[in-house]
């Protein structure tokens, strides 16, 4: 099983990947963690690309966190059996957003590379809720949804989410998914 899950920042791409992960039994690879380096130094988009490539030469299964349009997204997305889109609203990423800002005030979470302490900038901020939604990017997951219907879910909330995740015994309540998705 090839599975990717992509989606707006804040949306929960990689508590679902690491869920998924952990329920399949795969490797998990978070790119967030080859496009950074220690204090948010972008890499060389060579050096991110050639170390996302031998994960993918390496593994015949895995679980592949995050978009990155650049990085053999046309190749990851031929190979996934299974295309998870987070499509949640601007102010729900936000939210999720900040909460993980205090969850990881000052350290680095597991879906990034170390030394990269939890921030929300400017920056940041404007991509969350305007940049990072862009006609190209709806668009993309709409193409997806239609050039692939048996292999992309798009879900629009949690609660959605949710209800998939409990039909498919991945969790077995969604009180125990709420409260534990950060111990996963």
């Amino acid at each position: 099983m090839r599975i990717m899950v992509i989606g707006y920042s804040g949306s929960g791409k990689s508590t679902l990947a690491k869920l998924l992960a952990k329920h399949e039994a795969l490797p998990l690879l978070y790119i967030d963690t080859l496009q950074f380096e220690a204090n948010w130094v972008q890499r060389k988009v060579e050096d991110r690309n050639q170390d996302l490539l031998d994960f993918i030469n390496t593994h015949e299964q895995w679980v592949i966190d995050g978009n990155y349009q650049g990085a053999f997204f046309d190749l990851r997305v031929s190979l996934a059996d299974q295309i998870y889109i987070l499509n949640y609203h601007r102010m729900t990423c936000l939210l999720n957003a900040i909460k993980r800002r205090f969850i990881y005030r000052n350290k680095s979470r597991e879906s990034i590379t170390n030394n990269c302490p939890e921030k929300i900038d400017w920056e940041f901020f404007i991509w969350l809720i305007y940049k990072g939604r862009s006609i190209k990017r709806k668009n993309l997951y709409k193409s997806l949804k239609n050039n692939y219907p048996n292999k992309v879910l798009i879900f629009n909330n949690r609660r959605r989410l949710n209800q998939y995740l409990l039909r498919k015994h991945i969790i077995s309540s969604t009180k125990d998914w709420k409260l534990n998705h950060e111990s996963l």
